[in-house]
């Protein structure tokens, strides 16, 4: 059996065909093109939390946990020591140093066991750390609410990280109040 017309595809066919394949091939630009985009914040958001959340979240839990002031100075606002007692093992003491070296912030952790202090752990907290180059200081201590001029007055402190991402300088901050003081 032979077909009446077999000379193809009208014009309005034609048109009505290419306009829905515009259509779906427009859908899946829009759809890729969204994709990309949440790829790249969500990587944003991923660096913030791996380069500033986590160090203010670490030295957070020291500083909250010292019951001893912070060994440092208002003029080293880029390092500061504290020290933890070990309360399971007497005449121990913990101590965590914070410092802030170029683009890293570095985390010692020492034992100390009478005149001993040994080296227990050092651990890079970030690698593109910018405190030093936007000029923002790591910590700054308060009494109340007015700058300390003495670390040993402080009750509190204020951890501002400061990193880059892709040309974007991202910062966060936290207060944290001294444990009995």
């Amino acid at each position: 059996m032979r077909l009446a017309d077999d000379s193809g595809l009208s014009l309005t066919e034609l048109i009505v065909v290419t306009a829905l394949m515009g259509l779906v091939l427009g859908t899946v630009y829009m759809a890729q093109a969204f994709a990309y985009r949440a790829r790249e914040v969500s990587a944003a958001q991923a660096q913030f939390a791996e380069d500033i959340a986590f160090p203010i979240r670490v030295m957070d839990e020291s500083f909250s946990q010292s019951i001893t002031p912070p060994f440092g100075t208002v003029n080293q606002p880029n390092r500061v020591v504290l020290r933890m007692p070990v309360d399971y093992l007497p005449g121990q003491v913990i101590e965590h140093e914070y410092e802030v070296s170029g683009t890293r912030i570095l985390q010692r952790i020492f034992r100390i066991t009478g005149v001993t202090r040994t080296l227990v752990r050092q651990t890079n907290l970030t690698e593109t750390n910018a405190n030093l180059a936007a000029g923002v200081p790591l910590l700054t201590y308060y009494r109340g609410s007015t700058v300390a001029t003495d670390v040993i007055t402080a009750n509190s402190v204020v951890i501002d990280v400061v990193s880059d991402y892709r040309g974007q300088r991202l910062r966060d901050r936290r207060r944290i109040a001294f444990r009995n003081r």
